[in-house]
């Protein structure tokens, strides 16, 4: 049954105050439209996985698992958010008391799942960057201790969410929202930088690549654009309070995460039909060459920007002793000739 119109008539008496104490552009407007681009990427990422699936069903185990396991939690993020707006839009309208003295389970939970999707998918970066070679490691060491405290940081906010329960006291917590977006964005930039470092020093086939390829290598394959989100994500929170604006970063971050990881890992090329059929020599050419092809296999299987490697050509002159006998002999000749026209 529809309310009485004296009702709706004085609706805006009512509103006003609450939109002035809450401005809703920068709060539940800002967190809706984060969560319908969310959902835009979240399709784009289910067509990804899609045409991983198909390109690559022998891959790995590890990178499978990783890229489930990714998957999954994307699902739960796109549903969560999707929750909260339904409890602050549908099932809250107009109940200020609920809006202000409660916030829903899936709000005070999204940020654990975030620092889990960040953590994941990282994972394949990290590997990337060490397959570089052992001066990249320690970048590698460092990045990972930034994401271990990232995830502490997002499981004392999460707790403490659940504990506050009130949006209106939630703002005292913002210094632990900052802390765990900034230890991200500080993995995300180490791995981003060293990747772009080693694609601008390989260049190999990049001079007749489209502007379309070039910022799938740069942007995208590197991990530059969820790193750029993530640093507009931090600002806000930094800057800006009582304000919901970087939640709509937030979730287009979480959604770049795993289409990133896709995109990465579609871009290699496809395994051949046959395998690769390696014979081993014995000698230390083969060995290297063995060696050489494992870590070649390693950096197209996790698409690992490679500089130039390949070995100097070293021109070696051979002198056997059978050619110095004969060298000798036509000297022995050349002096008994000499000697006999002498006499």
């Amino acid at each position: 049954m529809a309310p009485p119109y004296d009702v709706l008539e004085s609706l805006p008496g009512v509103v006003p105050d609450f939109a002035h104490w809450l401005p809703l552009d920068k709060t539940l407007g800002a967190y809706l439209v984060g969560t319908f681009a969310g959902a835009v990427l979240y399709g784009l990422s289910i067509h990804q996985l899609y045409r991983y699936c198909r390109l690559f069903p022998s891959d790995t185990l590890f990178i499978r698992i990783l890229v489930a396991v990714v998957m999954l939690l994307e699902t739960a993020h796109t549903a969560m958010t999707m929750h909260t707006c339904y409890f602050w839009l549908i099932t809250g309208f107009l109940n200020f008391s609920a809006l202000l003295n409660g916030s829903p389970w899936s709000l005070d939970a999204l940020p654990i799942i975030l620092s889990f999707i960040m953590l994941t998918t990282q994972l394949l970066f990290a590997k990337r960057v060490f397959l570089l070679g052992p001066k990249y490691q320690l970048v590698v060491g460092v990045a990972m201790l930034f994401l271990v405290g990232e995830i502490g940081f997002s499981t004392a906010l999460t707790y403490r969410a659940f504990i506050i329960n009130d949006i209106a006291n939630l703002n005292s917590a913002a210094w632990l929202i900052s802390t765990a977006l900034g230890l991200g964005f500080a993995a995300d930039i180490m791995f981003t930088a060293t990747l772009t470092y080693v694609v601008k020093q390989s260049r190999s086939g990049l001079q007749r690549a489209s502007p379309i390829e070039l910022f799938m290598i740069y942007v995208v394959n590197t991990g530059l654009l969820h790193c750029i989100f993530n640093l507009i994500s931090f600002i806000l929170t930094v800057a800006v309070t009582y304000s919901l604006i970087y939640g709509f970063f937030s979730t287009v971050t979480a959604r770049l995460y795993a289409n990133s990881l896709l995109a990465v890992l579609n871009s290699r090329e496809p395994p051949p039909n046959k395998g690769l059929e390696v014979f081993e020599s014995g000698s230390a050419y083969g060995l290297n060459a063995i060696a050489r092809a494992n870590r070649r296999a390693a950096a197209q299987t996790w698409n690992v920007p490679q500089v130039n490697d390949e070995p100097e050509v070293i021109d070696i002159k051979v002198t056997t002793e059978r050619g110095e006998w004969e060298r000798e002999r036509r000297k022995e000749d050349k002096r008994a000739t000499l000697r006999s026209i002498a006499r």
